[in-house]
Formats: structure tokens, sequence, C-alpha cells
């Protein structure tokens, strides 16, 4: 009997600036330095897709570029506190990015004092404000730092806060003529505005305390400390 070869996952990297697609969203993972590498990595991740490499674009008019990998978590794809869409913070969030919708933002005093902010990071009474309203719709830790579109919480158990969540899960495209890019210092398959829409995706798992161990034996591997970190992320403005 001729045993079946194992499943070797890839790594997707996604670049959500001008896609619409994968944010307002809760990453559970680790921030990392644009020049770790992953490729030795892809043995072990998780076969289905959950674990994605984020390249995002931050600190408002003056940019810089965190890189994360983890679990994504998009608010589009969970409910709040009473089990309802949360569909008012992400009109919110999503009015903040790229040309702000300064207009609608009228209707979201906290949000429209945190865009457009130069590349400063926030102050501790801005994260504070920003926490107090998410509060309206689901439970948060408090946030410790960050600057416009990549706000890090506290250190906290994940799943107390986003267990159960619905997680986005990624693979590839199999037809022929699919756009797929890979850059040579970008391990895996690299996801924007250009190409989002060839990416399978589906939310339809939850984050739950394996997901969180994979997660976790990652950033060990690539001797990352502590435990996996909770980040809010939103398309930056330009």
């Amino acid at each position: 009997m001729t045993a079946c070869p194992a499943i070797i996952a890839v790594m997707i990297s996604l670049e959500p600036l001008g896609t619409g697609v994968f944010l307002p969203a809760i990453l559970i993972g680790y921030e990392a330095p644009g020049a770790v590498s992953l490729e030795h990595l892809n043995a072990a991740l998780p076969p289905d897709g959950a674990i994605v490499r984020v390249f995002q674009q931050a600190g408002g008019d003056c940019m810089s570029y965190p890189t994360a990998f983890g679990a994504l978590l998009r608010l589009e794809a969970n409910r709040g506190r009473d089990g309802g869409p949360l569909d008012v913070l992400v009109r919110g969030l999503k009015a903040m990015s790229e040309d702000p919708d300064m207009e609608t933002l009228r209707q979201y005093p906290v949000l429209r004092a945190l865009v457009g902010t130069s590349g400063r990071s926030y102050e501790s009474s801005e994260l504070d404000s920003l926490a107090r309203y998410l509060e309206r719709f689901f439970d948060v830790p408090a946030f410790v730092s960050g600057l416009e579109a990549f706000v890090c919480f506290a250190p906290c158990d994940a799943l107390e806060f986003f267990g159960g969540w619905n997680v986005l899960t990624c693979r590839l495209p199999t037809h022929d003529d699919a756009r797929l890019t890979i850059y040579a210092d970008t391990p895996g398959h690299h996801f924007d505005e250009s190409n989002a829409s060839e990416l399978i995706r589906d939310d339809i798992r939850v984050f739950d305390a394996e997901r969180l161990r994979a997660i976790a034996d990652l950033g060990q591997r690539l001797g990352l400390p502590g435990r996996p970190s909770a980040f809010l992320s939103w398309e930056n403005c330009e």
C-alpha cells in the first residue's frame, strides 16, 4: 500500500491596502522583522491556510510597513457582543482608509481623531479612547502601543477575548492562468490589490486552542519571544 504524501502548506502573504477585502481585522500572531524568512517554516504550517503573513502599511501620511504573521479575524466575518454584525464599526474603520471619507467620519468622532496622523505613535489617551469605543461592540484588552492602522493590544489570553471568532483561511487558485506573484525576498505567494480576487478564501473555521498553538509554534521557530500578541489593523490612509 502506497502512503499518501504529506500536505505541505505554502505561506500566503497579503498586502491589504487597496483590496477592501482583508481589513479591518484582529490579527493574532507576531510582529516580525521584514528580513525574517519563513521559507523553511512552510512544512510547519497547518494545511488549511489559516496562518498568513500580512504586509501592512501604517502611520497615516508618513508611512511605515510593519510585517506580522498569524490568524486574521476579519471584522466583517464576525459578530459583536449582542450577536449582531459589526457593520457600524466596519463602516467607520473603512472610512479611515486611503482617501479618508471625512463626511462619514463625522459620525465617528473617536476614529476621526485618529486619522491622518503623519506617522506619529498614538498617545495613551488616544489608545484608551479607541479601546473604550471598541468595547461598545465586543470585549477587548487595553491597547499598549500603536500608530495609525496598526495597534497592539496589551499581552492577554487571546482565547479569552477572541476564542470562537471566525478565521480567514486562504488557498491558492488552481486554474492555469491564475495571477500568482512570488518575490525573491518574500517566501510564498503574494496577494495585493492586483490579484486578491484570485485567492480562494473563506471564514468558516474558528480561532481555538489548536490554532493558537500553531501560531506559537511558528513564533518559537522564528525565535520570537512570548506568546502571540493581538493587533487591530485597518487600511491606512494615503
